[in-house]
């Protein structure tokens, strides 16, 4: 007799091997897309800091002058005044807004004679 198609055992063994490998690929293709959400993410605030770097190095009379003290840049600032440039949307790759602040703290030693400061992203400020 000659025999056509496939059999009912086959076509269930081929469904659990499809199954089995679906199992394996799609948590590792959302982690991964996580895991570069989250860097992106890390990167739009990184530069934002840099951002308030360039900002305090024309601003030097806005800068704090004491050891521990503050002070908050906004993000609206950095980009009004031309030092940011974000998307158009103004939007991070998680789908949340850049907003926030970076905090500008003045940390220099008090033996020290040149002005050292940090710099930290702050969601909200």
């Amino acid at each position: 007799m000659n025999k056509k198609g496939f059999t009912l055992i086959e076509l269930i063994g081929v469904i659990v091997i499809l199954s089995i490998l679906l199992l394996i690929i799609v948590p590792n293709i959302t982690g991964s897309t996580q895991r570069g959400i989250e860097a992106a993410t890390k990167q739009s605030e990184e530069s934002a800091e840099m951002a308030a770097k360039l900002w305090g190095t024309e601003h030097l009379g806005s800068m704090p002058k004491n050891n521990g003290e503050t002070k908050n840049v906004t993000i609206d600032t950095l980009v009004n005044d031309g030092y940011f440039d974000i998307n158009k949307e103004g939007k991070l790759p998680n789908g949340k807004k850049l907003t926030g602040c970076v905090q500008i703290k003045n940390t220099t030693p008090s033996t020290a004679t040149k002005k050292t400061y940090t710099y930290t992203y702050k969601a909200s400020c």
